[in-house]
């Protein structure tokens, strides 16, 4: 890696002023044509000789980068690497001056992290400002209870009203979905009493044909036990989005959740047609889709490309945690599956744990960045993908509920007023009461 490449990410990660740190030096690109600052890093780091494996952005497919649009904050300016990398934004150099000129009070980047603008809305509930805050949710099978409790400690301290929309990738979708209906203990239920037995998941039948049943999970589970109230859904102030993988372009994109309860469940059901747990893409419209994960772990990818500035990622993985490589066994299990998918898939799913390696990076770097316009949220415990055991999935809820009150708390002023009667107590269809279990908010809070 050049030496100037090299500094400039030291300056920017020890929090030095960004009119220096984008103060790269100019060179020729091999066209001839000269760089000028709007290029990216990983442009310059070929311009320079470096190799593609130096370059010090992650490499992702160039789909999921945000491109510049009208939509976009002002201050943020993003740049699209020649062969595609993920990229890491940063103000321009007017940005600091004018990016947030007439945003309610956020007079410089210093002061627009997510608690700010939180806090901001929090007092003028109808106040219009430049940020557009979004809330991204990993999903993960049975691991999805866990960001399922972060989103029930969002709600019972009042503040998922404060955000533009909420994206949700796999079982993700299906949280927020619940979440905003009013439907947490359905919900929370669904992974309980419904989805963690043979009904649902079962490695025998998987064998020869499908390891998770998604008829039984949308027509039975989503449609009947635990029906979703769409209308409820649909009234509130929050949209939602599921975060799917486009099979004809090998990248993410998101559909609203909008439309006839027909329409919904289709669209969740795409979410979490996982890619070698089942033997077809799902189709919606004439395309082909499935669960996004293996491309866009959180659905930031979708998010970004939306315009939205700020970020709150709820994550259902501890730190250090990722997808492991099959082993040869499991391929050759998931090789009977995938006959029915593009051949694409096949690398997609064997570069999933390096993709997904290279998004945690890009977040942590957009988490230290000096305008903290992302928050990050993860558990210190989660739930196997495939857990079935009660117990285990309680405690990763509690896990999940507990981290996200701790990280959202300090985002209300010392006179905020959450909800006085937070949504502990889950009683599900086995008649089981989490009310001892669960944390209890403060009533002065």
């Amino acid at each position: 890696m050049p030496e100037e490449i090299g500094s400039f990410w030291k300056r920017k990660l020890a929090g030095e002023p960004w009119s220096d740190a984008v103060a790269l030096p100019l060179a020729a690109s091999p066209s001839g044509r000269r760089l000028t600052a709007s290029d990216s890093v990983g442009t310059r780091a070929r311009c320079a000789g470096a190799s593609p494996t130096d370059d010090p952005c992650p490499q992702l497919p160039s789909s999921t980068m945000s491109r510049p649009g009208s939509g976009r904050d002002p201050s943020f300016r993003t740049t699209i690497p020649d062969e595609g990398g993920l990229h890491v934004p940063f103000p321009s150099r007017s940005g600091v001056n004018e990016g947030l000129r007439g945003s309610s009070g956020l007079a410089s980047l210093r002061d627009s992290g997510v608690g700010a603008v939180i806090r901001e809305r929090f007092h003028h509930t109808n106040a219009h400002t430049a940020s557009r805050v979004v809330l991204c949710v990993e999903g993960g099978g049975m691991r999805g209870i866990v960001s399922g409790g972060m989103l029930v400690a969002l709600a019972d301290l009042g503040l998922l009203q404060y955000f533009d929309c909420i994206y949700g990738v796999s079982a993700g979708a299906v949280n927020a979905a619940y979440c905003l209906s009013g439907q947490v203990p359905e919900g929370i239920s669904i992974y309980l009493d419904h989805i963690n037995d043979r009904r649902f998941l079962s490695f025998r039948r998987g064998m020869r044909g499908d390891l998770i049943d998604l008829d039984y999970l949308t027509n039975t589970v989503l449609s009947e036990r635990c029906r979703l109230d769409s209308v409820a859904m649909l009234n509130s102030r929050v949209p939602v989005k599921a975060a799917v993988l486009d099979l004809a372009t090998g990248t993410s994109t998101a559909f609203a959740l909008t439309g006839t309860q027909s329409d919904i469940l289709q669209v969740l059901r795409a979410a979490v047609t996982v890619a070698g747990c089942v033997r077809a893409p799902h189709e919606i419209r004439g395309g082909w889709y499935a669960d996004a994960a293996i491309v866009d772990p959180v659905g930031l990818g979708c998010a970004e490309r939306d315009g939205y500035t700020h970020a709150v990622v709820l994550l259902s993985r501890p730190r250090s945690s990722w997808p492991r490589q099959h082993g040869k066994l499991e391929e050759w299990l998931l090789s009977s599956r995938l006959t029915h998918w593009p051949t694409t898939i096949h690398s997609l799913l064997a570069s999933r744990e390096e993709t997904y390696k290279r998004w945690m990076h890009h977040l942590h770097l957009l988490q230290v960045s000096e305008d903290r316009r992302l928050v990050i949220v993860r558990p210190a415990h989660t739930a196997r993908t495939f857990e079935t055991r009660r117990t285990s999935l309680e405690r990763a809820y509690r896990d999940g509920y507990d981290a996200a009150r701790a990280v959202a708390t300090s985002w209300l002023p010392a006179n905020g007023n959450p909800l006085t009667q937070p949504h502990t107590s889950l009683a599900t269809s086995r008649g089981r009461s989490w009310a001892a279990a669960q944390p209890q908010l403060p009533q002065d809070a």
